[in-house]
């Protein structure tokens, strides 16, 4: 004979709230012994293991808190988050990955340059040598070997979707 729906409603609904109170109760600790520690010693990490049993076998949590708070307070002054970048630096660019197809027609090259304007790429050939570079908050650089020497000017582009496409004719 099986049990009351409601009861086996009421047994499952104890023991999802035993085991949430478990976890958020680990959490409250992370995070209390997160600030002692910020404040006593200056770490930034906490991590807690705990295992809880169940119907249908261990439950593995693991929480964890990492905090990083710029300018603390300590004996020796305030210091700063990551001294590596205490000071603003140029924005580096981003490699640019593409794809390069050929047939009879010419080629096809194509990139992922997401935030890019169409505005903002930049082509300059020098023989076989095309670079492509672009201007703007996102910033990628790249260097491909065209399959014959070709003027910049002759290069269609599209930009649609962050997807980057040149087509060169044959020579």
């Amino acid at each position: 004979m099986s049990d009351d729906p409601k009861k086996k409603f009421r047994k499952a609904t104890e023991a999802i709230d035993l085991n949430l109170g478990v976890l958020f109760g680990n959490l409250g600790e992370v995070l209390g012994e997160a600030v002692q520690r910020l404040t006593e010693a200056g770490e930034a990490a906490v991590d807690k293991m705990n295992e809880t049993q169940s119907q249908t076998g261990p439950i593995r949590t693991h929480t964890g808190v990492r905090v990083r708070v710029g300018g603390l307070a300590t004996k020796a002054g305030p210091k700063p988050v990551n001294p590596d970048r205490a000071k603003p630096t140029t924005p580096q660019a981003r490699d640019l990955t593409f794809e390069m197809f050929e047939d009879g027609a010419g080629w096809l090259l194509t990139a992922e340059m997401p935030g890019v304007l169409a505005s903002e790429v930049v082509l300059a050939t020098e023989g076989r040598s095309l670079t492509v570079t672009t201007t703007g908050a996102r910033l990628y650089r790249g260097t491909v070997t065209l399959p014959a020497p070709c003027a910049a000017d002759s290069i269609s582009l599209t930009l649609v979707n962050g997807i980057l496409t040149l087509r060169g004719a044959a020579a």
